[in-house]
């Protein structure tokens, strides 16, 4: 193993967590900023980033790559955070992003136009 090949396996490795990392600090921005919608569809990134790691090793958690050394009780429960976590997030998400819809472009306030006689 060469020095560059083990820090991009490294980088590799760490890329689905400064990903969910980076995406979790976007969504509390938005959240912060009053960004209802913006936060709802981070939610809904994070969710997926977790489901992708976690549902890989449902089935097959002797090759997992959540926690590949450790005791078993270990790996399966950080599948099911991941699983869990990752439909919370998810599910929570499209309903906050349908939820929180800016009123002004879906026009759900403005009042039926009124019919205008023809000719």
């Amino acid at each position: 193993v060469t020095v560059s090949s083990h820090a991009a396996a490294v980088v590799s490795a760490l890329l689905p967590a400064v990903t969910a990392a980076l995406v979790a600090v976007l969504g509390a921005v938005a959240a912060h900023r009053g960004r209802g919608v913006m936060a709802g569809l981070c939610a809904v990134v994070l969710g997926w980033l977790l489901l992708v790691q976690g549902l890989p090793d449902v089935d097959v958690l002797w090759s997992a790559n959540v926690v590949s050394n450790g005791p078993d009780v270990l790996a399966r429960v950080a599948v099911a955070v991941l699983v869990a976590g990752g439909t919370g997030l998810v599910a929570a998400g499209l309903a906050a992003a349908r939820r929180f819809r800016d009123p002004e472009r879906t026009g759900a306030d403005r009042p039926a136009p009124e019919p205008q006689p023809v000719g």
